[in-house]
């Protein structure tokens, strides 16, 4: 702006207060007291006004020219509750509200042009969002092609997830898991035969995982998760016995905290990835019917996989595939 064309100790400037109890009451000052006002003297304003002229308009006339650009800038601060109902400003992942703000603005000359003004309104709107929690899989199969001579070399699955970025996952999550099993590769768990678990590698910030199986090992005999105890990281234990390795039909690991807390604090989330490995070797028979496995064609593998908060916040369930 041109500060010579405005006299800001003469600039008339109204504050509208909201009391605790829901009273309005306004307050004349000037634009010059007003700038000098604190957090704690702001706390309850809920409108202002000013009017900016020179040293005596009456007088002098307009000398606010066309060239000069007027503004008035608010520094604010969201609110944990709602000013009016006392009700939380909380928003869930996922989750956007716009709040809109309006300004008017008008001019005068009381010289030439008593009484007579013009004025205008605009609006913009303030975009407030709950954050993202969002997950990207990854997959692959190693080595992902096997022949006769070859078909009882292990083939190492790769299940990976890592924080999303289409969309940007901006809410760190508590857990991360990633399954892999018969409802989504039926064909794989037919013709594959499980033999152990391979490395991991936790997302940044966790330091627990637990690992189930998914097989015979309900009542009976019934296709059911074995679900495994959390342990460290480096200590992963699988909750069947090694004898039990041929009758599993999926696997499912789950990175978490000890302390149950998010992998991060930080809002955006920092950047996280999880690796979970397995090995397979192809069966003689198909696990279904019994009929001889030939290596003719290809198997489809799928990663499920998801990010969740201890609020009940979930990314979407994602999935990816690879080949063998």
């Amino acid at each position: 702006s041109l500060a010579h064309e405005v006299d800001l100790a003469q600039s008339v400037a109204w504050v509208l207060h909201r009391t605790a109890d829901g009273e309005h009451s306004s307050e004349r000052t000037t634009v010059a007291d007003l700038v000098t006002w604190g957090p704690g003297r702001l706390a309850d304003v809920v409108g202002v006004s000013v009017t900016f002229q020179g040293s005596d308009p009456a007088v002098t006339g307009g000398t606010i020219s066309a060239a000069n650009r007027l503004t008035l800038t608010l520094d604010t601060v969201l609110r944990m509750h709602v000013r009016s109902t006392g009700e939380p400003i909380a928003l869930r992942a996922g989750q956007t509200t716009e709040v809109p703000n309006r300004a008017f603005a008008q001019s005068s000359d009381p010289v030439l042009a008593p009484g007579t003004s013009t004025g205008d309104l605009d609006d913009v709107r303030v975009v407030l969002t709950g954050g993202d929690i969002d997950v990207a899989p990854t997959k692959s199969v190693s080595p992902a092609s096997l022949t006769e001579p070859s078909r009882r070399t292990p083939v190492t699955v790769t299940l990976g997830a890592a924080s999303s970025t289409r969309p940007l996952s901006s809410l760190a999550p508590a857990e991360v898991w990633l399954r892999d099993d018969v409802a989504s590769s039926p064909e794989f768990w037919d013709t594959f035969t499980f033999t152990g678990l391979g490395a991991l590698t936790a997302p940044h910030g966790a330091d627990r995982v637990a690992v189930d199986v998914y097989g015979p090992f309900g009542t009976d005999g019934a296709l059911a998760w074995a679900e495994g105890a959390p342990t460290a990281v480096d200590a992963p234990v699988l909750p069947v016995a090694a004898d039990a390795y041929p009758d599993v039909q999926g696997v499912r690991i789950a990175f978490s905290r000890a302390d149950g807390g998010f992998f991060s604090p930080d809002v955006p989330a920092p950047a996280w990835d999880a690796r979970a490995a397995f090995t397979v070797v192809l069966r003689d028979a198909s696990r279904s019917t019994g009929d001889p496995v030939v290596l003719d064609g290809s198997v489809d593998n799928t990663v499920t996989v998801r990010s969740e908060r201890p609020d009940g916040e979930t990314s979407p369930e994602r999935s990816t595939s690879a080949t063998v």
